[in-house]
């Protein structure tokens, strides 16, 4: 590369207009009121080896200077004894004198052998320390000029490691030696304290390399230009960062390139440019008011920076870019704390009253007013705010206050850092530390020094709660900082761990990320608008389900999957109920959460009045009609689309299925109404399915010869499903007299229509089909005929099939058929069996079913003694008992009690009892079934699972209180069990038949 060409190569001098004699005070601290002079002696025992050992005879003022710096900083004694010459012939050089010679051999390394330029970096980097600390500490030039010198050798030193990277490319003929001597269309943006150049004595440098792919494709001999770039910036990187025996030069940052988590440490200007256009951060656009190229191809870096200005400079802010700057104040208000100002601790940076408040008072009017002001487009933050007292945007005498106390702090600063050469900005707790500290500021009373930084502070606080007070607007919410794309506050992450979640940390990474538009839900600005206004309720929202972790965890997981995200934030901007509804469907119902994650369209049907309509109040035929519509479609086509059909049936059922699982979660209908509304779901879906595969059937094999029909069972033939019950069924058929092969067509017609419930496809099961209802069980034929049918129940039945047979009705099919079917039913449970053996079998039926499914927990509502078995045991095992005396069979369980206790085989208080159970039992069981995990177990509910719990229990008398709730269980179930040796067990006053 051309050194001429290089920035800061000419500035270097230039930068000391404000030297002044050696010793003089700051004019600028000491309006500040803190006299930082002339460091004092701290440790002398320390200054005496460094100066003897250097052979220093200088005991002029600058000498006085150099002896306190070494008695202070253990970091300046060991850099003096490394570069000895900083002496010669006994005196001192000037300080001006060592950073040009500083500056000199960095623009000299020999960029050919890396090993050397590593080397010379490093020295030379060393020389400009001493330069630095020795120049400001004595006074020779004042905090701006040291960090403007700091900044231009930053420069000199970054523009040698990357003319060196670029040779090395050129050396392994990957590119043309003479284009990258001037930068190949790679170069280098010094952003924050580089790019302002008001760069600290021991910072880190901000760098972003971007590269023109045009150019460097061009002078690219071999290789791709991302590759030769991506190299050529790691290499850079590594020669000023890494340690060695000479120390390093400058600790490099890449994390302000565009999304640094997924992208390579070098980017071409058109991808840098689109991620801007299109993602770029209010925070970003902050970053670049700073912005300047300070290596590489000048030419280049121009073009882009010129090209980015619609980026940083907006003519009018959008609500999410106010949102951001009011975040960003409140962060920096929740750093160590609100409550005030802490004497006994600071930090210089962060803290109250500290740099980045003043920094902050400049840099937002700049992103408001910046857009139609050229002249408030000022890099540094002296000049910022003369351009905001000239623009009347702040007080002039607050401007000339502030800048005066930004260099007192800053030149504080330094001398921290001089300490160890560490980038810090906590003022140091321990003795020592303090005392080395004051003597580098020149501090005599160490009181008076404490109480000047403490008046400081106060007067920089009161301006910048002066200058960012809104008493118009409401107070900022903390969380609303989580999604500006930068580090959270501590207000924030504090306010996340109160509201019960485990992992702020990760939850405001995942918020920084969708910031940066990382999922396609916020590729676009106006997502990532509404999604920061919605944060705040959308948290909270996670927080009242009394499970956030988890309502965190599943709402990420739906949000990714979204493929837009507009129209559903929208929705939700436009509803903020509907958000906090949704939330607590993802997190207390992973059923329906995985509904919601597979078909975010179903939000838009939570808008829609006829989604809130009281269940009661469906009409089954008109949902049989809008499935039959649905599938006509499809079916229509030549030939038939069945798969697709099969699809339509599954997303129907699926969305129709959410509604009512969200009617039961929050507590909207009663147990009739769900469960007659999930079993008129499941009787829709296999209508359409049963006229889907006979017409299929038909046109394989022909039309069948004789009648079908579909028996259900269990609680699809009780109306007693709930969400994930599987269905119970038998298919019976009468084939005309002389009929051949009609028991192998009936045969592959049931198996078809299990394959067209059951079957997964890309939308999931209809419903999981169990057939082992049918006589003789898996050993049987899987579609019975019906002679068979009447005959088996009539003569061979067991008593329990007896006892599930009281659950029967016809579903679908030939209607002469389903009425010969249910004479048929009737007849069977007519037992001539006496009512003792009745008992004495279902007695050994229960015990059987008790020692071969246990409970998975206190949840297992059927399962646990005192349970929906026993229940069910006692209405099913009573009217087989009393079948003579009833009328007819009711199929359900509370129809069973109340038909039982009409013909007094169930006393009145027992059949309260038995049906109040039942009702609070299967209530809990519906919300069990949407709201938690199969298996659930005691410990696995989450407080809003709890609550969910309790308020439907409460629909029926039962406590609300959680613990309550658990203790009436527990003497509920002692009352069935009761109820079932009373009922059932002491009725036994025969032997059991065996089982089989």
């Amino acid at each position: 590369m051309d050194d001429g060409a290089r920035p800061g190569a000419r500035r270097i001098l230039l930068g000391f207009r404000h030297i002044g004699p050696a010793g003089r005070a700051l004019t600028s601290l000491a309006q500040s009121g803190l006299l930082l002079s002339t460091p004092l002696i701290h440790d002398h025992a320390r200054a005496g080896r460094v100066a003897e050992a250097l052979c220093v005879e200088d005991r002029s003022a600058l000498g006085e200077v150099a002896r306190a710096l070494w008695s202070a900083s253990p970091y300046l004694a060991r850099l003096a004894l490394r570069r000895r010459e900083i002496v010669v012939d006994g005196r001192l050089l000037a300080p001006a004198a060592c950073i040009h010679l500083a500056h000199q051999q960095m623009i000299t390394a020999p960029i050919a052998d890396r090993s050397a330029v590593a080397a010379a970096l490093r020295q030379s980097k060393a020389l400009g320390h001493w330069a630095l600390a020795l120049g400001e500490c004595s006074g020779a030039f004042d905090a701006r000029a040291a960090a403007r010198a700091a900044s231009d050798l930053a420069d000199a030193g970054i523009s040698r490691a990357l003319a060196c990277a670029l040779e090395i490319e050129a050396q392994n003929g990957r590119i043309d030696r003479a284009a990258a001597a001037c930068g190949a269309g790679l170069f280098v943006l010094g952003m924050g304290k580089l790019g302002a150049r008001e760069l600290n004595f021991s910072s880190d440098v901000d760098l972003i390399f971007l590269y023109d792919r045009d150019v460097l494709s061009a002078a690219a001999l071999r290789g791709e230009a991302e590759a030769i770039a991506v190299r050529a910036a790691q290499t850079t990187t590594r020669l000023l960062s890494e340690i060695t025996a000479d120390g390093y030069v400058w600790r490099v940052d890449l994390r302000l390139r565009p999304d640094p988590g997924s992208t390579p440490v070098a980017l071409s200007t058109a991808a840098a440019g689109l991620y801007y256009e299109s993602f770029g951060q209010t925070w970003e656009r902050s970053a670049f008011i700073k912005a300047r190229v300070c290596a590489g191809d000048l030419a280049a870096g121009a073009q882009f920076l010129d090209e980015n200005r619609s980026f940083v400079w907006r003519r009018n802010l959008d609500f999410s870019a106010i949102l951001d700057i009011k975040a960003m104040a409140a962060q920096l208000q929740s750093h160590f704390g609100a409550s005030g100002i802490d004497p006994a601790q600071f930090n210089l940076k962060l803290g109250q009253g500290g740099i980045r408040e003043i920094e902050f008072l400049a840099q937002i009017p700049q992103l408001i007013h910046g857009g139609r002001r050229r002249d408030l487009r000022v890099a540094d933050t002296q000049g910022a705010l003369e351009a905001l007292a000239r623009a009347d945007l702040l007080p002039g005498e607050d401007a000339r206050q502030l800048t005066a106390d930004y260099w007192t702090l800053r030149g504080m600063e330094h001398r921290l850092q001089m300490l160890e050469d560490q980038q810090t900005q906590d003022l140091p707790n321990d003795e020592e530390g303090k005392a080395a500290f004051a003597a580098l500021c020149g501090a005599v009373d160490g009181a008076a020094f404490d109480t000047a930084i403490l008046a400081l502070r106060r007067r920089v606080r009161a301006a910048f709660v002066r200058q960012t007070a809104d008493n118009q607007a409401p107070a900022f919410d903390p969380l609303q900082g989580l999604y500006t794309g930068v580090e959270p506050g501590p207000a924030a992450l504090a306010e996340l761990q109160l509201l019960g979640f485990t992992q702020p940390s990760e939850i405001a990474a995942t918020l920084r990320d969708w910031a940066r538009g990382r999922v396609r839900a916020t590729r676009s600005e106006r997502a990532r608008q509404l999604l920061a206004k919605a944060t705040p309720q959308l948290l909270r929202a996670m927080a009242a389900t009394g499970a956030p972790d988890l309502a965190y965890a599943r709402f990420a997981e739906f949000f990714g999957g979204l493929n837009a995200g507009v129209h559903v934030l929208a929705m939700l901007e436009a509803n903020p109920a509907l958000l906090t509804e949704i939330v607590e469907v993802l997190a207390l119902a992973p059923k329906l959460a995985r509904t919601l994650a597979r078909r975010p369209a179903i939000i838009e049907a939570l808008l829609d009045g006829r989604f809130h309509a009281p269940l009661a109040d469906d009409d089954p035929m008109a949902q049989r009609e809008a499935l039959a519509a649905d599938l006509a479609e499809p079916l229509a086509r030549a030939p038939a689309d069945v798969e697709e059909a099969l699809d339509r049936a599954r997303r129907f059922r699926s969305e129709a299925a959410f509604r009512i699982g969200f009617h039961v979660l929050h507590d909207r209908c009663d147990v009739d109404a769900a469960r007659f509304a999930y079993t008129a779901l499941a009787e829709t879906a296999l209508r359409a399915m049963w006229d889907l595969v006979v017409a299929e059937r038909a046109r394989r094999d022909g039309p069948f010869p004789g009648r079908l029909a579909l028996l259900g069972l269990g609680k699809l033939g009780g109306r007693e499903l709930a969400a994930g019950s599987d269905l119970d069924l038998i298919l019976i058929f009468d084939p005309i007299d002389g009929a051949r092969g009609a028991e192998a067509q009936a045969a592959r017609l049931a198996q078809r229509l299990v394959s067209a419930l059951s079957a997964q496809t890309a939308e999931g099961a209809l419903y999981s089909i169990d057939l082992q209802l049918r006589p003789s069980g898996k050993a049987g034929p899987v579609a019975v005929r019906m002679a068979a049918f009447a005959d088996y129940y009539a003569t061979e039945a067991w008593t329990w099939e007896l006892m599930a047979l009281t659950r029967a009705r016809p579903i679908c099919g030939d209607s002469g058929l389903c009425d010969q079917i249910s004479a048929a039913i009737e007849a069977a449970l007519v037992s001539p069996l006496p009512a003792g053996v009745l008992a004495a079998d279902a007695a050994a039926m229960r015990a059987l079913v008790r020692g071969e499914r246990k409970p998975t927990g206190f949840w297992d509502h059927k399962r646990q003694a005192g349970g929906l078995i026993d229940i069910e045991f006692i209405a099913q095992a009573l009217t087989l008992m009393h079948s003579r005396a009833l009328p007819s069979t009711a199929r359900d369980v509370p129809g069973q009690i109340a038909a039982l206790a009409e013909i007094g085989a169930l006393a009145a208080e027992d059949a309260k009892t038995l049906e109040k159970v039942w009702l609070v039992t299967t209530a809990l069981d519906q919300v069990l079934r949407v709201a938690v995990s199969e298996n659930a177990i005691a410990t696995d509910l989450a407080a809003g699972a709890a609550k969910a719990l309790c308020r439907r229990a409460g629909r029926y008398g039962a406590p609300t209180e959680f613990q309550a709730l658990q203790d009436a269980i527990v003497a509920w179930r002692a009352d069935i069990v009761d109820l079932f040796r009373r009922y059932v067990e002491e009725q036994a006053t025969e032997t059991s038949r065996p089982l089989r």
